[in-house]
């Protein structure tokens, strides 16, 4: 689910568009989604198919169009359980990860312009930081971290222990936000080297969510309690 300006972009078998201004759905023609981006304009939706084909279908998209997403172009997969990661670098690009390979595409096309190596068989999950400049892959047991310009040079952070389950890169600055399975505490890790740089202990109990505000300038997290705390970014 990607929250773009007046629209929330999401998955229901389709693409799925709701308005903020009246709840109202609309739903785009093309195959079943079992995954969505959005760039940063929200004039390009990218999906992967969820009815057994397994193609990465691109949408040009106009929340004030009466059609409001159409079926732009369609890609055969290039690696088995290729999964979206975002758009990177201006938007012009995205990246896609699966079994052992890195698939970067041209976003106007879906056209494959790379493959890369990706050091793991599994793929628990990918995102690309806001910038577009930062991208990090969970495999079962590692973080992976790429800075997406020098994809040649690769961080890894071993998750000993328990895992990191959630995560989020704050918009402007490298930092990456995470959580580990069943533990009270926030972290602050270098999104370019992976070290802790913060720690945050809200008395909370455990923690399940974390996320920054579009500025940067607040950061928020929710317990398995329901309670919910935001704090400022700079204290």
């Amino acid at each position: 689910t990607y929250w773009h300006g007046t629209s929330i972009y999401t998955r229901a078998h389709r693409v799925a568009v709701v308005s903020l201004a009246d709840g109202t759905v609309q739903y785009a023609d093309g195959p079943g989604a079992d995954g969505v981006i959005v760039s940063s304009d929200g004039k390009r939706v990218i999906t992967s198919a969820d009815d057994g084909s397994r193609h990465i279908v691109g949408y040009r998209c106009d929340p004030d169009a009466e059609t409001v997403c159409t079926v732009d172009w369609s890609a055969d997969a290039q690696v088995p359980h290729e999964r979206l990661a975002g758009f990177i670098g201006a938007g012009e690009r995205f990246v896609t990860v699966g079994n052992w390979r890195f698939v970067v595409r041209d976003t106007e096309t879906g056209e494959v312009r790379a493959m890369l190596p990706y050091p793991a068989a599994t793929v628990a999950g990918a995102v690309v930081s806001p910038d577009g400049t930062r991208l990090l892959v969970r495999s079962n047991t590692q973080f992976y971290l790429w800075n997406t310009a020098v994809w040649g040079k690769l961080e890894q952070i071993a998750m000993e222990g328990r895992p990191f389950v959630k995560y989020a890169f704050h918009p402007t600055r490298p930092v990456l936000a995470v959580i580990r399975a069943g533990q009270t505490l926030i972290k602050y890790l270098d999104a370019n080297t992976g070290a802790v740089v913060r720690k945050f202990n809200w008395k909370l109990g455990e923690m399940r969510a974390v996320c920054f505000s579009p500025d940067g300038t607040l950061a928020a997290a929710g317990s398995a309690k329901g309670k919910i705390v935001v704090w400022d970014v700079d204290e």
